[in-house]
């Protein structure tokens, strides 16, 4: 009886000790533990709360430590600057729209050095999109060609060029269709760009643009097809239109050295974005509509996706010869700004 109570004795001592260390401990970081940030364009979002679980479990197998991952939209992320300037984020990685978002944030803030592209392979762009469209029926208004929308019956709904880097990505993609199928270009495409999205229904944000047309707005929406695949696969009635020619969309995804080395997570941040060349990331990009790079799982994908022909944006002179002529690039605008408004030439 006296061993019996002496065990039990015992337990509950251990017990109650045992308790009060997980109290003590339990809101502390394992020993090893890393916070890392990253900026997502928001095309991204749903593909980077997938990876980002994916890359935790590889990092503790890898490092036997912990990360934990902070994720932001790029839109979240250019508001608070302008709002909250002291709650910027300041991302170790950036998942951009566009290389020439990262290459502003190399030549005008120094975030990382001028030649980011040649750190990984093509171009730091691990996986691809292009641009296509979104009709409310089968057939609706007979679309087929980028000609076709020059229509003054034509009600267009996109994002706005002027305030992001996916409306730039739709304007140059039209601006390559539209040359090669009138087989002309300079000042005649220019005006026919002009009155196309004078007229269109533009909004400052991807989510804000699918939504309106989701709920009425316009007769077509132009859109990465990542994003086309992702509101026609969840809405009766929308069917997708590729277009026979359009744009290779890269978004490209670096470390951003200053704040990686200011934060001491360069090492887990290069890891960050080297995985998203393995085959485990790229299975997860074709998952969530984006083409991969990795040429096997290229041609698997290949019912996946529909055949276009594409041109690259290098083809139409490149982001800074677009910039000067078409637009300045993405801003800080207000996010709320009215949708039909825009600062394009």
């Amino acid at each position: 009886m006296k061993l019996g109570r002496v065990l039990i004795t015992i337990i509950f001592v251990l017990m109650v000790v045992g308790l009060a260390f997980w109290r003590n401990h339990r809101s502390r970081p394992p020993v090893g533990h890393q916070d890392l940030r990253v900026e997502v364009a928001d095309s991204f979002k749903a593909f980077a709360d997938d990876f980002n679980g994916l890359f935790a479990q590889y990092w503790v197998y890898k490092s036997k430590s912990t990360v934990g991952i902070s994720t932001t939209s790029t839109t979240i992320a250019r508001s608070t600057a302008t709002t909250q300037p002291s709650q910027t984020l300041h991302p170790d990685v950036r998942l951009a729209e566009s290389s020439w978002e990262l290459d502003r944030a190399a030549a005008e803030q120094n975030l990382l050095p001028a030649a980011w592209q040649s750190r990984l392979p093509k171009r730091s762009c691990p996986f691809f999109s292009t641009v296509v469209w979104v009709v409310k029926s089968p057939g609706a208004k007979n679309l087929k060609s980028w000609s076709d929308l020059l229509r003054a019956d034509v009600v267009i709904v996109t994002v706005d060029p002027a305030q992001s880097a996916t409306g730039q990505w739709v304007y140059s993609a039209m601006l390559g269709g539209l040359r090669r199928e009138e087989n002309h270009s300079g000042e005649l495409v220019d005006g026919q760009l002009r009155d196309v999205f004078g007229r269109a229904k533009l909004y400052a944000t991807t989510n804000a643009a699918t939504k309106a047309f989701a709920d009425g707005t316009g007769d077509v929406l132009l859109a990465w097809e990542s994003d086309a695949m992702t509101l026609a696969a969840g809405r009766e009635g929308l069917t997708l239109v590729t277009p026979p020619t359009s744009i290779r969309v890269e978004p490209p995804v670096s470390m951003l050295d200053l704040h990686a080395d200011a934060h001491n997570v360069r090492e887990v941040a290069e890891a960050y974005v080297e995985f998203m060349y393995t085959e485990r990331a790229q299975r997860l990009a074709v998952k969530h509509h984006l083409r991969p790079t990795i040429g096997t799982l290229d041609a698997e994908s290949n019912d996946r996706f529909p055949t276009v022909e594409l041109f690259t944006i290098d083809e139409l002179g490149g982001w800074a010869t677009l910039a000067e002529r078409y637009f300045r690039g993405p801003t800080s605008a207000p996010v709320n700004q009215r949708e039909g408004q825009t600062s394009l030439p």
